[in-house]
């Protein structure tokens, strides 16, 4: 191998048939350059030595496989991360991934794993699986997968697992802060907690920044922090979240590794220094009745808030006939609505919310002004009022809607505006009763009606069913009477025919020879009139 100098490189694209075979020889005898290559193809290649007059004969390399250059990262699928009441204070995160092997063939994966807050070490591991399983704390995590061959790695996979924004009471507890100056702290637990742990991690942070930290042993329950450092100095007017965690190993509280090497004992948050706020809640409804009004705001954000809001005061201001009355309320912090209560009927009011801290009352809302409903019905008398109103309704309701109806809507048909039937006044009964009354005794013996037709006159004999009474009979005139009592009976303000032949008695007396047929009665006749007892009408009649 001392006699070669050089080698010459023969390559070509797989799966190509079409690529033609290049060569290229190496520039020393270990190492050579390929170029006008497509990083994203697989090649394969042979090598051989170049002849020399000391080496005239070299055998040809096997075939070796160059994959293609791996340039996309893998993509995240799925997390999921799970609390174990017995691990305290720790949570089991899976991580599941996925590469296309058809564009990218690849050996294996680097994972890759740290603390947000840049605290040593960054764990790094190699595997074949697309997927992983931690065993972490509630801090915050940064993640890194990539995919690699014999020949290069993929751009990393980054991803962050976010730390519990539980505010109190994570974990076993909660810890205590004192705040002494802008560069120390103290920190305080509970006294069972040094029988088991005796190195601690504390890490403190302002929202959206990154967190700053401190490892330390302590054999006590408390541990007074300073900070050396410009950056670390304490800032006020600035709400600090601080997580304390524990860790099972005594020789260094320094992280030996990242999975499954601390818990998380507990979360606080702390001032430095508080201010009033700056910032005002946005009343963004409110709802008024005639003694109430119900408003509803905004919380402060808590850049502007400053320090820990204790609550808010609601300022409402009543003016009737020139007079002004102010009057406040105070809620919790936690309270986003409330109802004014024992307001003034149609009265005009304004209101204004203000939130406060230990430092002080903020900057008030916008002022916001109502009047509430002016509505008697809601007064006692008004209650009272209405209260006789639906009673007299439920009352008289029916008979005044019946009343109503029949003036509204009359009931059809009306007999009295019917042209359907004819009407009999009252003047021809009397006439029909005196010409009965004043019939002959032997005039009683004719069993005969006249009936008028409205275009001509036609007579027709019907038998009326009267009996026929012996001359000087007074029992038989009685009987006529009783007859001629009995007419009136007949003959209402409406008379038909049909009725008419009702009320007549239907048995007739045995047809005479010679006497005239018997002819039934027709809708079409008018009226019905009886024979006078003039014979001189009488022979016109029988004519």
């Amino acid at each position: 191998m001392k006699l070669i100098n050089h080698f010459n490189v023969t390559y070509w694209a797989q799966g190509s048939p079409g690529w033609s075979k290049a060569s290229q020889q190496s520039e020393n005898a270990t190492a050579g350059t390929v170029g006008s290559v497509d990083s994203s193809l697989a090649y394969s290649l042979e090598i051989r030595c170049v002849n020399n007059s000391e080496c005239n004969q070299c055998m040809l390399s096997p075939v070796y496989s160059v994959p293609p250059e791996l340039t996309t990262a893998p993509d995240l699928v799925d997390l999921k991360e799970a609390d174990d009441a017995a691990m305290g204070g720790r949570r089991t995160v899976s991580v599941a991934w996925k590469l296309d092997p058809g564009k990218n063939a690849h050996d294996g994966y680097n994972v890759t794993i740290g603390k947000a807050s840049g605290e040593a070490p960054r764990e790094s591991f190699n595997t074949t699986e697309r997927q992983v399983t931690f065993i972490l704390s509630y801090s915050s995590y940064h993640l890194e997968i990539s995919a690699f061959n014999n020949v290069s790695t993929s751009p990393p996979l980054r991803h962050t697992i976010r730390r519990r924004e539980e505010q109190l009471g994570v974990g076993a507890g909660k810890p205590n802060v004192t705040v002494h100056s802008n560069r120390s702290i103290n920190i305080s637990w509970r006294d069972d907690l040094m029988e088991k742990y005796v190195c601690y991690s504390a890490e403190w942070m302002v929202r959206g920044q990154k967190a700053a930290y401190m490892s330390y042993h302590s054999k006590g329950s408390s541990r007074m922090l300073n900070f050396l450092d410009d950056i670390e100095s304490l800032e006020p007017y600035r709400r600090y979240t601080l997580t304390l965690h524990v860790r099972p190993n005594k020789d260094t509280c320094n992280l030996k590794l990242v999975n499954n090497s601390e818990s998380t004992y507990g979360t606080t948050q702390f001032y430095f220094l508080e201010g009033s706020p700056v910032g005002a809640p946005n009343v963004s409804s409110y709802n008024t009745t005639p003694d109430s009004a119900v408003l509803q705001w905004s919380s402060i954000p808590e850049e502007e808030a400053r320090g820990f809001l204790l609550g808010y005061v609601i300022f409402y201001t009543m003016y009737r006939s020139e007079a002004r009355m102010v009057k406040n309320v105070t809620v919790n912090p936690d309270v986003n609505r409330h109802t004014l209560k024992g307001l003034e009927s149609g009265a005009p009011y304004e209101v204004q919310i203000s939130g406060f801290t230990q430092a002080g009352l903020g900057v008030r809302s916008k002022l916001i002004a109502f009047k509430t409903d002016n509505n008697e019905y809601f007064k006692p008398s008004g209650i009272i009022k209405l209260t006789v109103i639906m009673a007299v309704v439920l009352i008289f309701g029916t008979t005044i809607i019946k009343r109503a109806k029949r003036t509204l809507w009359p009931s059809i048909p009306n007999p009295e505006k019917s042209n359907t039937l004819q009407k009999i006044e009252m003047t021809n009964e009397l006439e029909l009763l005196q010409s009965i009354s004043t019939l002959r005794v032997e005039d009683w013996e004719t069993d005969s009606l006249q009936i008028i037709k409205r275009e001509q006159i036609t007579t027709a004999f019907i038998s009326a069913g009267i009996p026929s009474l012996p001359e000087d009979s007074e029992d038989e005139l009685g009987d006529v009477q009783e007859t001629q009592a009995a007419l009136p009976a007949l003959v209402g303000g409406y008379t038909t025919m049909e009725m008419f032949r009702q009320a007549v008695p239907a048995s007739t007396p045995a047809k005479q020879e010679g006497e005239p047929d018997v002819t039934t009665m027709r809708s079409q006749l008018d009226y019905v009139r009886q024979f006078s007892t003039d014979s001189t009408c009488d022979d016109r009649a029988l004519q």
